[in-house]
């Protein structure tokens, strides 16, 4: 009703430019006459009027309408006899003739250039408008992002309250709209029932679903529906109407970056198997070479104490049980380990922080090597002041005692090994030094990808460290920390992390 309304008063107003134009025509008309001017001056003056008719209204039919109604005004007050109809000089048939044809001519041409350069125009701004959406629909960083850029876009291209509607990857629809409530603002609205939601979308028809009260266009990717554009029914009306190219071009634009997100999305997602996978392959490994040597030793071990059993003095059968008993202790640290690392990567470990005095832990972790290595010597340095960090003290205390067995074992007998523990700013460092043969360049990439570095040397070295710093750079990043490793400036290794203070 409201837009009948407005088309009637559309079609009033110019019909009264018309009159307008040709009464002010006409008066000019008069004018000439006054002052002496031809007839040609007075139809002229009619052209022109038609031709602003054009110009200023749209449609033909008031350009044929102007075009006769100038012929019939030029014949009525300016030939003879004035004030009618009738014609003394069958010579103004051929002038009415040629006028009316020549108004006709003119004013359609106006009319239909007035109407290419409309159209024109509008092809501009729409490609202006699809041109700025698709630009900042390249900045977006999620899904989320892309439904709001998209719903202002909307909402300012045609001036109305425009909603969206995500659909996670298994096609069902998310539990909130994003809601343009005014020019830049968006709010987070409750969407209704799912199962309302999911017959919309079934009932769907060329990709839309013209509802009681809104308007709901689909937002379609490649293989899967990844959302929902909803308009009111009121402006949805005027949209279709005049603009419905337009509208369905930005959402196309949005449903080409969802469907680049969900594809980045996927690919990263099959990376990150691919890596897990890459990660379980290496752990297994790893795990077979650091198996292998301790395993070796208890088999030997027992062999030589069950098969010489007679012939085995004290001494030897409580070296050779000692010898079970620390790779069996080895064994059961190994697999705690690996319960760890598998725990963290898998966000089944919860790490509670709590405020600890790293003396406290650099102590214990320092006692627990001594009791492994009561013959190897090492320096320890924590801070005058009383350094209090959050954090998991059992995991770091892990971590300690992992970094500081690995410079052990991987350095000569008398070789230098410290461990450090300093206040830089917001954060404490912990280091652990030692001046062996460092570590190869070739193995520095890979060394917290759980890799055994005895597996790239022979394969009854010493046993390895990968999995001890897969746990440790494991439980560092866990408390938000960062680990580091490097060759130190005078041989040796360093081992190095952060935590933060807060």
């Amino acid at each position: 009703m409201i837009k009948q309304r407005n088309s009637v008063k559309s079609v009033f107003c110019r019909a009264l430019l018309m009159v307008a134009l040709l009464t002010a025509a006409t008066l000019i008309g008069f004018l000439f006459r006054q002052i002496g001017l031809t007839e040609t001056s007075i139809v002229m003056v009619y052209l022109l009027s038609v031709l602003l008719t054009a110009w200023l209204t749209s449609g033909v039919v008031f350009c044929i309408l102007a075009s006769v109604a100038a012929t019939f005004l030029f014949n009525y007050f300016f030939t003879e006899p004035y004030f009618s109809f009738g014609i003394d000089d069958p010579g103004y048939l051929i002038t009415f003739t040629v006028m009316t044809i020549t108004a006709l001519i003119t004013s359609t041409l106006t009319s239909h250039a007035k109407r290419n350069e409309r159209s024109a125009e509008e092809r501009e701004a729409e490609t202006k408008a699809v041109y700025n959406l698709t630009n900042r629909l390249t900045e977006a960083k999620d899904i989320h992002e892309i439904a709001d850029i998209a719903v202002n876009a909307i909402g300012d291209s045609f001036g109305c309250m425009v909603a969206c509607l995500c659909f996670d990857e298994n096609g069902a629809p998310e539990k909130f709209f994003i809601q343009r409530i005014s020019e830049g603002k968006t709010i987070r609205q409750t969407a209704e029932n799912e199962d309302e939601i999911i017959r919309h979308v079934k009932e769907m028809r060329d990709g839309y679903y013209d509802g009681t009260d809104f308007f709901d266009l689909s937002v379609y990717g490649k293989e899967s529906l990844l959302g929902m554009v909803r308009i009111s029914k009121k402006n949805a009306e005027d949209i279709l109407e005049a603009k419905k190219h337009l509208l369905r071009s930005m959402v196309e634009s949005t449903a080409l970056a969802m469907d680049r997100f969900r594809a980045a999305e996927q690919r990263a997602k099959s990376r990150e198997e691919a890596l897990q996978e890459r990660y379980r392959g290496n752990l297994l490994r790893a795990i077979s070479h650091d198996l292998r040597t301790p395993l070796t030793g208890i088999l030997g071990a027992s062999s030589a104490i069950i098969e010489n059993e007679k012939s085995l003095n004290k001494a030897t059968r409580i070296k050779l049980l000692t010898n079970i008993k620390e790779d069996s202790q080895w064994l059961i640290h190994m697999v705690e380990n690996l319960l760890s690392v598998t725990r963290i990567n898998q966000g089944t470990m919860k790490v509670t922080k709590t405020p600890e005095a790293v003396e406290e832990i650099v102590a214990a972790a320092a006692n627990q090597i001594h009791k492994r290595f009561p013959d190897r010597k090492f320096s320890l340095k924590t801070p005058d002041e009383l350094l209090v960090v959050p954090m998991d003290g059992t995991l770091i205390m892990q971590v300690l005692i992992n970094l500081l067995e690995n410079a052990i074992k991987h350095t000569p007998t008398g070789s230098k090994v410290s461990a450090e523990v300093r206040r830089e700013n917001d954060t404490a460092v912990f280091e652990v030094v030692d001046n062996g043969n460092g570590i190869s360049e070739q193995e520095l990439p890979y060394l917290f990808e759980g890799y055994a570095l005895g597996e790239k040397n022979s394969s009854d070295s010493s046993r390895g460290m990968g999995i001890g710093l897969s746990v440790c750079n494991s439980i560092i990043k866990a408390h938000d920390g960062k680990l580091e490793a490097a060759n130190g400036k005078d041989g040796g290794a360093v081992f190095r992390f952060v935590l933060p203070l807060k």
